[in-house]
């Protein structure tokens, strides 16, 4: 008798991609294992995304289509959350609305979680597919152990992965902290941290299974907004929280490499924002900012004070927040 597959659950929010989404959806229905099902979760759009989805819940009752909730805060983040509670799926899987799985995507991961009980879950490479049709493959530094210290490899880069590269075990994933819906951006970033400083076991298909679509004007305008600057802060702010509390091995090196891109962030916010928005962030996040100056494997607190006038008064003073002597990344090597 045929052993019964795994269910897998694909989340995937959406937002005006009525021209995106379906080359998505069209790429589940291409895969190669079939046991899974799509929760569609609608960010409000407003052009034909629900009309695209529709015709794609009526031919296949493996598509479910949601609007996000009127008590959940607008974003990405809050879609993912609302669409994970209502998941059925042994694993699952997060995926976006603009990106494409390659027809063995699913498959080779399952394998791999199911061949490997120990896991919570599985990661895979992906191509990075340009406007023009290019593509490029985006690989981590694979020479770092990963396993040793994994809050590590993943804050500084050695061993990196977008929302969807990750396959979960659903049991595993029910235990760790949501999408933070505040953030608009670095969410998967913070995700993903969070889970790291849980020590989790997990392993990497050694395949590029899927595309990554960039280059769209809509992205790189919400990366640069002030929201998407104050988001990084927020995100950097939780880091350096988290690892003082911790006991990581190499504490010290996190605590630099936190301070540094905290730093940048915070410049970045302020120098965007206006007096009242200013006022909030200088309350909100110099003190911490402040306090890991004074860190003696930082001693950068006199810097730090001159930034705070230059930048209070002057709205000038990058130099004082700008420490590359603690970009301790693992830089990829193509």
């Amino acid at each position: 008798m045929r052993k019964t597959q795994s269910l897998v659950t694909i989340v995937i929010p959406t937002y005006n991609r009525a021209n995106l989404i379906g080359e998505t959806l069209d790429s589940l229905i291409s895969q190669t294992y079939t046991n899974w099902e799509c929760i569609v979760v609608d960010d409000g759009s407003t052009d034909d995304t629900d009309q695209v989805i529709k015709g794609y819940t009526e031919q296949d009752s493996r598509f479910q289509f949601y609007n996000r909730p009127e008590n959940k805060p607008k974003g990405a983040n809050a879609c993912r959350n609302f669409g994970w509670s209502l998941a059925n799926g042994d694993y699952i899987k997060f995926f976006d609305s603009d990106d494409v799985m390659k027809p063995t995507f699913l498959e080779k991961q399952v394998a791999c979680i199911n061949e490997n009980s120990g896991l919570d879950f599985c990661a895979c490479y992906w191509e990075v597919w340009y406007a023009d049709g290019s593509t490029m493959k985006n690989k981590p530094y694979t020479a770092i152990d990963y396993t040793s210290n994994p809050v590590k490899s993943y804050l500084l880069e050695s061993h990196i992965f977008p929302t969807p590269s990750p396959l979960w075990r659903k049991s595993y994933l029910d235990k760790a902290e949501p999408f933070n819906e505040e953030l608009q951006r670095g969410q998967e970033a913070d995700f993903h941290f969070n889970i790291m400083l849980t020590s989790p076991k997990y392993k990497f298909v050694e395949e590029f299974l899927f595309l990554v679509r960039v280059g769209h004007d809509s992205i790189k305008t919400k990366a640069l907004s002030l929201d998407a600057q104050v988001s990084v802060l927020k995100y950097f702010n939780n880091v350096s929280k988290k690892i003082r509390q911790g006991n990581n091995a190499e504490k010290e090196i996190l605590l630099q490499y936190a301070f540094f891109r905290m730093a940048v962030a915070f410049y970045n916010s302020v120098s965007k924002s206006n007096s009242k928005e200013r006022s909030k962030l200088f309350k909100q996040y110099y003190d911490t900012l402040r306090s890991l100056s004074k860190m003696p494997f930082i001693k950068k607190s006199k810097n730090i004070q001159f930034g705070y006038f230059a930048l209070k008064y002057l709205g000038k003073g990058y130099k004082f927040f700008y420490y590359p002597e603690y970009d301790h990344r693992l830089k990829i090597d193509y």
